[in-house]
């Protein structure tokens, strides 16, 4: 709940205070993680609307692909570990990144062109 108040307090300034104390380098420190965590869960929820929009409207079939890389994005050339049993892809530094049963190293751009997806819908940047 704090991070909540303090994300709101940097979107909308402190709304209990007419003169807002200046933003200091410590508190946009706190709450730069804050912001960045709130707009990828608002990418991530972009992502899935666009993507079931596009399985209800006729056209899906043809389109799909492309929107999946579209909306994949991140760093193409960074080395991914593919867990090949499940069909998805983990980042370097993310909890299952070469740990799990089945699997291989390539590029990102390699994972997504082979329809592989990210883990937990991040794409590794």
């Amino acid at each position: 709940m704090e991070g909540h108040r303090l994300a709101q307090t940097v979107a909308y300034g402190d709304l209990s205070n007419d003169n807002p104390s200046p933003i200091t380098p410590e508190y946009e420190g706190q709450a730069d993680p804050v912001i960045e965590l709130q707009l990828e869960k608002a990418g991530v929820r972009l992502a899935y609307l666009l993507d079931a929009s596009l399985m209800f409207n006729g056209g899906a079939q043809n389109t799909e692909p492309e929107v999946h890389k579209a909306l994949s994005g991140g760093n193409p050339d960074i080395r991914v570990w593919v867990n090949t049993n499940s069909g998805t892809y983990h980042c370097p530094g993310r909890r299952w990144y070469a740990r799990t049963k089945e699997g291989e190293y390539m590029t990102q751009k390699q994972a997504q062109d082979k329809s592989y997806h990210p883990a937990a819908d991040r794409p590794c940047m």
